[in-house]
């Protein structure tokens, strides 16, 4: 629809019709009056059509001038609906009648005879297979998703809907074949390199090759796309895309969504829409520091936005670049993509892409132990963020800051900036950055031998981190705990806890350093 495409949605789920209910109450299912079930009534009672305006509705627009608008199977909140659909024989209508014809009619019509041209029919069909079913999956589609979810009567049933589209002769130009695309939802995310997701993919495969009684019904299903899990839609369904309440750039789902359309669409989704769906996704991995799984995504997605001439989006790719290789300790790495990226930065006049990268050399010079050229770098950035209003960016130059005098053991001052910063990041309702703030004041606490603070600093900060949660955090703090606790067996389960949140992330470097460092001590 942003790219000036017009949709027509058409609801022939009859039995369960909801298409409408998607879209905005007032606009939408308050104006239902005549659909799908009324145009094939009429027809039955005296031979005569509805007009196509009764039965258009307009979902939503888009200032490109692309659109959505629905034909809905009717006015189902009235007894005058049900009725009408318990009328219709369509078994008669269909084999002995007239209702075929009926079918292709209400298609033409939708193509020729509104006040705009749609560029695509979109035709909700009931689950399973059905009279109408089986017309709305044979005869009027050049494409089928057939969606199905993983257990043995879904898979059976989508196997015959399959084998009934492969038996059926075709009703396409040219004698083209309906295009079959077999989708599995409702899986659960895997990083990109585990076997879980492609041994499951295999198995359907299998299942839905199955030999068949007659040897040419048999299938030949050579991929099946996939829709993931949306945590967001578990409790409520909604519409994510253009609502502010919920980011679809970093969902799984929405990447899913673009795959799906590139397969049925493949000159609609654009190498832009690739590129970002790749970023996106690249940055789901990040978080969950699966930075193996990150890179390869953020280096297709740099490829993308350099053909397409996207210096906003490429220098994005080249800073997630930075910051896979600094979450790696490779700082001469993070160090040269962080100077690639910044003047691309200024050249789009990204203010905030600018301080970013600024910050993040700082973070370089911080972990080289550079304090002179980390302080710079932290007051370079920081009137920067000021000038966009970014009080997260802000909060997170004076939180370095403070580490710098931290580290100078500068304590008066490293206490003055954690303190500074933690009320910006309450703000902004970063728990991250004031868990950040809590741990370091616990930090400063244990430097002095307050052993009782430093404590209760870190279980505060522990809290903060378990509710996000943020295993690299947790472990560092359940270590720092080990320190200020003096039971042993309190201790070891300290250390024990932040073993396995680490390995639970990959970073089996910090627990060999930690199992080192706890040799060396005894």
């Amino acid at each position: 629809m942003s790219r000036g495409k017009k949709l027509v949605l058409l609801d022939c789920d009859l039995e369960a019709p909801g298409l409408h209910y998607k879209f905005d109450y007032e606009k939408v299912t308050s104006k239902v009056s005549v659909g799908v079930v009324d145009f094939f009534h009429q027809f039955k009672r005296d031979e005569t059509l509805p007009e196509m305006s009764e039965m258009l509705l307009e979902a939503q627009t888009h200032e490109s001038g692309g659109s959505i608008h629905i034909v809905p199977a009717g006015d189902i909140q009235t007894v005058r609906y049900w009725e009408r659909l318990s009328e219709l024989d369509w078994r008669d209508m269909l084999y002995e009648g007239y209702g075929f014809h009926l079918f292709l009619e209400l298609q033409r019509r939708i193509a020729e005879e509104l006040e705009f041209q749609p560029d695509y029919l979109f035709i909700d069909s009931r689950t399973g297979i059905t009279e109408v079913g089986g017309v709305v999956t044979t005869v009027l589609p050049d494409a089928l998703v057939c969606i199905f979810i993983n257990n043995r009567e879904n898979i059976e049933g989508t196997r015959e809907v399959l084998r009934a589209i492969q038996r059926s002769p075709s009703y396409l130009p040219d004698g083209k074949r309906t295009q079959t695309v077999p989708v599995l939802s409702r899986i659960p995310f895997h990083p990109e390199n585990s076997p879980e997701e492609p041994d499951l993919l295999e198995e359907m495969r299998t299942q839905l090759n199955e030999k068949a009684y007659q040897l040419e019904d048999t299938l030949n299903v050579k991929d099946i796309s996939v829709l993931h899990i949306e945590p967001s839609l578990a409790m409520q369904e909604a519409i994510l895309v253009g609502n502010p309440k919920y980011s679809v750039d970093a969902s799984p789902l929405y990447g899913d969504y673009l795959k799906l359309g590139d397969i049925l669409f493949p000159d609609v989704v654009t190498d832009l829409n690739r590129a970002k769906s790749l970023l996106n996704l690249a940055q789901v991995h990040y978080e969950k520091y699966r930075v193996s799984e990150a890179k390869p995504l953020v280096e297709k997605a740099l490829e993308l936005y350099k053909q397409v001439g996207d210096v906003q989006g490429e220098a994005n790719c080249i800073f997630s670049l930075g910051d896979i290789a600094l979450r790696r300790s490779d700082h001469a790495a993070a160090k040269e993509r962080y100077e690639q990226a910044l003047p691309l930065y200024k050249q789009v006049g990204d203010v905030q892409g600018e301080a970013n990268c600024i910050r993040s050399l700082g973070d370089i010079a911080l972990a080289r132990s550079n304090h002179a050229a980390a302080k710079e770098r932290y007051e370079q950035a920081l009137p920067l963020y000021k000038q966009v209003g970014s009080v997260q960016g802000e909060a997170n130059c004076i939180m370095s800051l403070g580490d710098i005098a931290l580290a100078r053991s500068d304590h008066a001052a490293a206490k003055e900036r954690y303190e500074q910063a933690l009320p910006l990041y309450k703000q902004v309702g970063s728990v991250q950055g004031e868990a950040n703030c809590i741990r370091s004041l616990g930090d400063i606490a244990l430097r002095r031998s307050d052993h009782a603070a430093a404590k209760e600093r870190y279980e505060q900060a522990l809290e903060l981190y378990t509710r996000i949660p943020e295993p690299f955090s947790m472990g560092w703090t359940h270590k720092r705990l080990a320190e200020v606790v003096f039971p042993e067996a309190e201790r070891e389960k300290h250390l024990s806890e932040a073993r396995k949140l680490w390995l639970s992330i990959g970073r089996e470097d910090l627990v060999e350093e930690l199992d080192s460092t706890q040799t060396l001590t005894r």
